[in-house]
C-alpha cells in the first residue's frame, strides 16, 4: 500500500473528463446499425449515407428529422453504389458522395443527388480510387483530399471539381505526408484537419487556407482517426476515432481563438466510423463501432446546449468513487465520481504491483459529477495484459480506492 500512496503524490498529466452538464442524449435508433456511414445536414434535415456492417456495405439514405425525432427510410433512393468511407459534402445545392470502399477495393466514382428530381445521378469519376478521402469546398470550389488507394498506398494529390465541364481536375498541390480518416471541419475559408491515418493514427493537425498552403496546428492529446469534426460556436468538436489501442469516446475542443485543444465532453462509450453533424446549435453523432470492429452502433446522440453549472439543490455532498461500469471490461469502463469542494484531484490506474498504468485526471476540479474512462490501454497507448487492476482518486482529504477486472 506504501507504494500506491507514493505513487499517487506524483504529478500526473490531464485526463479525459467532463461535467454532468452538458451532457450527450440518445436520440430515435438509426434504421440498421452502420459504421463508415457520411452525413450531412441539408435542406432542414440529416442525411445518413451508405456504411456498412461487417462485410455487407449499404446503398441506403435514411433521412433524420431534428425537430420530430423521426427517420424517413423510404422518401430518397438509394446510391447506386453501395459504399463505406466515402467523402460527403453538399455544393451547388446538391450531396455529393465521392470515392470510399465496397467488398472489391476503393472507389473512383461519385455520385449526386438532384433534390429537385429525387434522384441520385453519376458525375465524373475522380482520377483515382480513394478509400476515407475528404471533400471540402473552398472558394465555391470543390476539393477531394486524401485517403487510400487500391495498391495500399495514401494519395498525395488533390483534386478539384470543373463545375462548367462537369469533370475533375488535378489541382497541382498535394497533401504530404497524406492521410486518411481525418477529423476535417471548414472554418470560414480554411480547411482544419485533425488525426486521421499514415499507417498508423495520427496526432497532428493541418490547415489549408484560401491561398492554398499547408500549415501545422496543435496535436490531439491521443492520436486517432475515423472520428468526427462539426463546427460548434468559436470552436471546432473533434468526437471519438480510432487510437492504437481500439476506439476512444475522447471529444475534444479546438478552440479557435486560442488556437488550443481542450477537454471535451466525452461519449458515452467509445466511438469510431460514425458521422457527426452540427444543425440548429446541437451535435448529432450517428452509428459508428465500439472498440470492438464487430460491435456495429445504430444509436444518434445528440449533445444538448445546457447550462454548465451545478444546482445546489444537487450539489455531492461528499467525495465518491463510484463503481466502474462495466466490470469485468474488454473494451473500455466508464469511471463516475463526485467532487464536493473545489480541490486537486488525481485519477490513475495501477497495477496488482502497484505500478502507474494509466493517468486519468490530475486537476483542480470545482464540485460537481464527473466521468472518465479507460479502454484498457497505458500512458503509452500500448494494450495492458488481462488482469486485476486497481482504479485510485486522490483528494485533498482522502484516498479511494476501487478494483478493476480486465479481460483482453
Amino acid at each position: 500500500m506504501k507504494n500506491l500512496k507514493n505513487i499517487l503524490i506524483i504529478m500526473f498529466s490531464c485526463g479525459l473528463i467532463y461535467p454532468v452538464h452538458p451532457q450527450w442524449i440518445e436520440k430515435s435508433q438509426m434504421p440498421l446499425p452502420l459504421t463508415g456511414i457520411s452525413a450531412v445536414g441539408f435542406r432542414g434535415k440529416i442525411y445518413v449515407i451508405g456504411g456498412k456492417n461487417l462485410n455487407v456495405f449499404y446503398a441506403r439514405v435514411d433521412v433524420y428529422d431534428p425537430e420530430t425525432n423521426d427517420w424517413d427510410t423510404t422518401s430518397v433512393p438509394d446510391l447506386n453504389t453501395a459504399r463505406s468511407n466515402a467523402a460527403c459534402v453538399v455544393y451547388h445545392e446538391r450531396i455529393y458522395i465521392i470515392g470510399g470502399r465496397d467488398g472489391k477495393g476503393s472507389l473512383r466514382n461519385v455520385e449526386f443527388y438532384d433534390p429537385d428530381s429525387n434522384a441520385w445521378y453519376e458525375a465524373d469519376a475522380i482520377k483515382g480510387p480513394r478509400d476515407g478521402g475528404f471533400a471540402e469546398v473552398l472558394k465555391d470550389t470543390m476539393y477531394v483530399i486524401g485517403g487510400v488507394s487500391n495498391d495500399g498506398g495514401y494519395v498525395e494529390k488533390i483534386e478539384y471539381y470543373d463545375a462548367v465541364g462537369d469533370f475533375w481536375r488535378n489541382s497541382g498541390l498535394i497533401i504530404s505526408p497524406s492521410r486518411a480518416g481525418s477529423l476535417t471541419a471548414m472554418r470560414g475559408d480554411t480547411l482544419w484537419l485533425f488525426g486521421g491515418f499514415y499507417f498508423s493514427p495520427l496526432s497532428g493537425s493541418l490547415k489549408f487556407t484560401s491561398d492554398k498552403t499547408w500549415m501545422t496546428g496543435p496535436d490531439l492529446s491521443v492520436p486517432r482517426g475515423e472520428g468526427a469534426a462539426v463546427n460548434k460556436s468559436d470552436s471546432i468538436l473533434l468526437i471519438g476515432g480510432e487510437s492504437a489501442g481500439g476506439a476512444v469516446p475522447l471529444v475534444e475542443i479546438y478552440n479557435i481563438r486560442t488556437g488550443q485543444i481542450e477537454p471535451g465532453i466525452d461519449l458515452p462509450e467509445a466511438r469510431a466510423g460514425h458521422a457527426a453533424v452540427a444543425f440548429n446549435g446541437q451535435v448529432y453523432v450517428f452509428g459508428g463501432h465500439g472498440g470492438n470492429q464487430a460491435d456495429i452502433f445504430n444509436s444518434v446522440l445528440c449533445l444538448e446546449p445546457t447550462t454548465t453549472g451545478i444546482n445546489n439543490e444537487t450539489k455531492p455532498d461528499s467525495y465518491q468513487l463510484l463503481e466502474a461500469y462495466p466490470n469485468p471490461f474488454n473494451s473500455s469502463t466508464r469511471i463516475k465520481f463526485t467532487v464536493s469542494g473545489t480541490s486537486e484531484i488525481s485519477l490513475s490506474i495501477v497495477d496488482i504491483g502497484g505500478r502507474k498504468v494509466r493517468t486519468l485526471v490530475s486537476r483542480t476540479l470545482p464540485v460537481g459529477t464527473y466521468y472518465s474512462y479507460w479502454n484498457g490501454t497505458s500512458d503509452f497507448q500500448n494494450a495492458v495484459a488481462t488482469g486485476i487492476y486497481f482504479l485510485l482518486m486522490q483528494t485533498d482529504r482522502r484516498i479511494i480506492t476501487r478494483k478493476l477486472i480486465y479481460l483482453r
